[in-house]
């Protein structure tokens, strides 16, 4: 029952970012650090984390304030194992600094946490 609670919070959570940063991608309305994030949220969707790790990365390069750019890119790095846990607890730090009102940097911290043995 737990897991499948925690994974639909996952699919919403998901769900949700792509729809706030906008759903299509062919957008002209869309700024290209927008469009680069969604890149990278139908990569993550994928579990291509690395392939999503670079379009966050390039989102960020152009907006370095993008919340929850750097919520996922913390996300995928976490995802790729163990030796990226230091640098995507730095992202979570700073998509809770950028947006405090933002609730999926604090879970995934929690559980980076959890994984670190913390």
């Amino acid at each position: 029952m737990k897991s499948i609670m925690v994974t639909s919070m996952i699919v919403l959570f998901f769900t949700a970012n792509v729809m706030a940063a906008g759903s299509s991608t062919q957008s002209p309305a869309l700024s290209k650090d927008v469009k680069l994030y969604n890149k990278g949220v139908t990569l993550m969707l994928a579990k291509k984390f690395a392939k999503a790790e670079k379009q966050f990365r390039k989102s960020l390069s152009i907006n370095d304030q993008f919340a929850e750019a750097h919520n996922n890119l913390a996300y995928t790095l976490r995802k790729q194992g163990s030796k990226n846990y230091a640098e995507a607890l730095e992202h979570y730090n700073k998509a809770i600094e950028l947006d405090p009102g933002l609730p999926e940097p604090y879970m995934y911290r929690g559980v980076l946490h959890v994984q670190m043995g913390n």
